[in-house]
């Protein structure tokens, strides 16, 4: 990346030797950082310094992966051995032996019951956590494991290695299912597509080279753009001198877009999990705790993990009460400082939609202050509160919605965002 176009925003220390390997929690509250001593460190990034460290491996921790439905942490170490860590106890909850080689790549599975772990043999192993044994191994492919990726719709394992290609794996029938052909280098990191309708059927693979695209049906093509720029950069084609030189000047720029790919797929893989954490609370019925998972992401996350909740689901069929109404609102007003025109287009809807319920209620509350009952009434007063609360938030939606009216340079939105400011402006006259 350039130099000019990047910064430090936080540094972590404690480790006495190089960090090995890194993952953050779902939430992004914590980072989790194997070192080459083998020890393992757990920084908390609001307080910026380390609040847990453990130690167990008798060589340098290069893998690690963070459950998605607890305080669990899975380790693979050169020693060959895998281990389960409980962040609150800070013990040792599992070690797992079998590998005749360095562990290079651990990974939960969706559900959190299962662990894998590949080494540098190519051998990928299943671990049941429940049962505390190997459940089954694959040691079919040729080098060593770079990457382990579940699909999110299916039991379906994907492995990368050293071998430089990618595998399939059926893990309800433990089979190998498909294979890619051999590339011109190893991809070191994979991440699925979680937005639907495309949820869990295409795979995005990293190398140094490009990104590959596949689909579980059929192989797709690299996009002209990032074939072109990677053949090029890889194997330039025969051209007079003059132009051949100036194409040797972009590697830089080349080599950047490589990081960012890199980069790119790593992002893939955090929202995906952030998605995955707030689908456990609404398969559970939770709908704040899922709305108040949201609002504890980092921003920038989280107005992207909302307008994908917003754009694949109905608010009338969620369920949204009052208490909801009250957490959503704060998240759409965010969305609407946004510059993207999709993220506005879906924070005027959702926003509309909600003042379109909820401003009759809001009306009701208001206009019953002055003839409050002096008798004490928790739930009329909890109520109450949610409904000043809602009030609020209306009025800095329709401050954000005039200054919209007056500065959007999209002319696809002006006639929602007028017909909304102006409701706003109606209700509060």
């Amino acid at each position: 990346m350039r130099e000019k176009e990047t910064k430090n925003i936080m540094s972590l220390s404690g480790h006495q030797s190089a960090v090995e390997s890194i993952v953050f929690d779902p939430a992004e509250h914590k980072v989790v950082a194997g070192s080459q001593a083998g020890s393992i460190k757990v920084f908390d990034l609001e307080a910026g310094k380390v609040n847990r460290t453990l130690k167990g491996h008798m060589a340098s921790t290069i893998a690690v992966d963070y459950h998605l439905y607890g305080d669990y942490v899975a380790s693979g170490s050169r020693d060959t051995i895998v281990k389960v860590w409980d962040l609150r106890t800070k013990s040792c909850m599992q070690t797992f032996k079998g590998h005749s080689s360095e562990v290079t790549a651990v990974s939960f599975t969706p559900d959190g019951r299962w662990l894998t772990s590949g080494d540098q043999d190519g051998v990928i192993k299943i671990w049941d956590l429940t049962a505390g044994r190997l459940l089954h191994e694959f040691p079919d492919h040729g080098g060593a494991i770079t990457s382990l990726e579940f699909n999110p719709e299916e039991f379906i394992l994907v492995s990368s290695a050293a071998d430089r290609t990618v595998r399939f794996w059926d893990v309800q029938e433990f089979a190998l299912i498909g294979v890619t052909p051999v590339d011109n280098a190893t991809t070191t990191s994979m991440s699925h597509t979680v937005t639907e309708p495309y949820s869990g059927k295409y795979l995005f693979c990293c190398s140094q080279e490009a990104i590959r695209v596949w689909s579980y049906e059929t192989a797709i093509e690299q996009s002209e753009g990032l074939a072109t720029v990677h053949e090029s950069a890889v194997d330039p084609p025969s051209l007079p001198t003059e132009k051949h030189e100036k194409e040797l000047r972009t590697s830089d720029f080349v080599m950047e877009l490589r990081c960012g790919m890199d980069t790119c797929i790593k992002a893939f893989k955090a929202r995906q999990k952030c998605v995955q954490q707030l689908l456990v609370h609404w398969e559970k019925g939770r709908l704040h705790d899922g709305l108040r998972y949201i609002g504890e992401l980092p921003k920038g996350k989280r107005e992207a993990i909302l307008v994908d909740m917003l754009r694949i689901t109905d608010l009338q069929s969620l369920g949204v009460d009052l208490e909801a109404c009250v957490l959503l609102l704060p998240l759409i007003v965010e969305v609407l400082d946004s510059k993207f025109e999709l993220y506005l287009s879906v924070g005027v809807d959702s926003g509309h939609k909600l003042f379109d319920a909820f401003s009759p209620i809001v009306k009701d509350a208001r206009d019953s202050r002055q003839y409050r009952s002096r008798a004490i009434n928790l739930a009329g007063e909890e109520r109450a509160q949610r409904c000043n609360a809602c009030d609020v938030y209306f009025q800095e939606m329709k401050q954000r919605m005039q200054h919209l009216a007056d500065t959007c340079r999209y002319s696809s939105l002006q006639t929602k965002i007028n017909t909304l400011s102006r409701a706003l402006g109606d209700f509060y006259t």
